[in-house]
């Protein structure tokens, strides 16, 4: 009658006051579905919103419309195959649980900083009333402080530690800090930009070339080194082909020196890349947020002639040798029996030294696939260029066939180019008949 909860007594009066029989009161569950009838229940938020997985907190869990139901209640924990449940109290506005033990939560993925589990209330025996996702993340996945400190979750670098920490309090006393972007409060050194870091090369670009066979001193700046790390003995080192070569190093003002050391490696592949890593503290590489590597590359092995030779990014310094008729950089090239370098004077970069078609092996169009096509479509040719030259400047695919001559750009491949067919509407007309 009055769409409202009522003792049998109160439920049914007619106008005149009177008694109806309770024929409008029911107190079977079955008579009126429980969610279409109530507001259903919203976890509205969670404090806290995400937790480190080492650790373990009480959740206080804030519910819009949380029915009164008898019984139990208990938070449920869903992720990565496991269901782990704990009691909850209910509150004021809502219900209070405790995560559960670390030792029972699933371990975070390798490669992964944290994982997302389904988070659900819900009573003793019954379905789940409402849920939202809760998050365990672990500091302790991060290796470098860039990546420590940016994290989307409230994580710290201890410099001289040289670990990330949720707890600074207990892991990093009387060490520096650097906080994280995600951590609230004052802070004289928040985000990466404090961090001890490898800052950038001379020449400002991440990539470092040597010639293979040479020696060089390579030299970075480096950034934010603190005085206990300045009076620790600094290494770089080097990774190439799975072989790691470590060397002395000096810090001067905000440069690092590496003792010289020979660049060289053994396949046939035109240049490699050498992973680089400056050592603090015998085990502790400052970060290298550019990724700044060693490049380390043999001009004869890029180009087989003289024009293609000259015509290679000025960046290699490569130029063609008389002496052994191959592409070198001046300081491979005229090295005598004795092995003395005979002053480059066997060494040209002059493009005008080589007329281009007659050193160069003429290009060599090997294959294209598709090798023919239906005249109404339009595709995109690989053509498989044996020779094909180095060259600046834009190059075009012609088709030339009944009179016309059609033209498409051309992009450069490792083996040749690729282009595509002209619109069909602009092809000639095959021939009647």
């Amino acid at each position: 009658v009055s769409e409202t909860c009522e003792v049998k007594e109160q439920c049914g009066i007619s106008e005149q006051g009177e008694f109806e029989d309770g024929r409008f009161w029911n107190k079977d569950l079955e008579f009126c579905d429980l969610k279409e009838n109530m507001t259903s229940p919203t976890i509205t938020s969670v404090t806290p919103a995400e937790l480190q997985r080492t650790t373990a907190r009480t959740l206080q869990i804030f519910i819009d419309n949380f029915p009164s139901l008898p019984g139990k209640f208990l938070c449920a924990f869903s992720a990565l195959g496991k269901v782990l449940k704990t009691i909850a109290t209910r509150t004021s506005t809502g219900v209070s649980c405790t995560t559960p033990r670390k030792d029972f939560l699933p371990l975070i993925p390798s490669g992964k900083s944290h994982f997302t589990s389904k988070l659900s209330v819900k009573a003793e025996n019954g379905p789940d009333f409402e849920a939202t996702n809760f998050t365990f993340f672990d500091c302790n996945t991060y290796s470098s402080c860039t990546t420590c400190v940016s994290s989307v979750f409230p994580c710290d670098w201890c410099v001289d530690g040289h670990r990330c920490t949720h707890d600074t309090a207990e892991n990093c006393r009387n060490d520096i800090l650097v906080t994280g972007i995600n951590r609230i409060g004052p802070s004289i050194r928040s985000g990466p930009a404090f961090c001890p870091r490898v800052n950038a090369t001379t020449g400002g670009s991440p990539e470092i070339l040597v010639s293979s066979g040479l020696q060089k001193i390579i030299q970075v700046k480096v950034d934010h080194i603190a005085q206990f790390i300045i009076q620790t003995r600094f290494v770089c080192q080097f990774n190439i082909e799975g072989r790691v070569t470590s060397v002395n190093a000096q810090l001067l003002r905000d440069t690092i020196y590496c003792d010289e050391m020979e660049f060289t490696y053994s396949s046939r592949a035109p240049n490699i890349t050498a992973t680089f890593a400056i050592i603090w503290g015998q085990s502790k590489p400052l970060d290298n947020p550019d990724n700044i590597h060693v490049l380390i590359y043999r001009c004869k092995e890029m180009v087989n002639n003289c024009g293609m030779c000259l015509s290679l990014d000025e960046k290699y310094q490569c130029g063609w040798c008389q002496v052994s008729e191959t592409c070198e950089v001046k300081e491979q090239c005229g090295i005598s029996e004795q092995g003395e370098f005979e002053d480059g004077r066997f060494w040209n970069k002059d493009l005008e030294f080589c007329d281009l078609k007659e050193n160069m092996t003429s290009p060599t169009i090997t294959s294209v696939t598709p090798a023919e096509l239906q005249r109404t479509t339009a595709r995109t040719l690989q053509i498989f260029i044996d020779n094909f030259p180095s060259l600046p400047g834009k190059f075009l695919c012609a088709f030339s066939a009944l009179g016309k001559v059609l033209m498409t750009n051309v992009t450069h491949t490792s083996t040749g180019v690729i282009c595509t067919t002209p619109r069909n509407d602009h092809l000639p007309l095959i021939p009647s008949g």
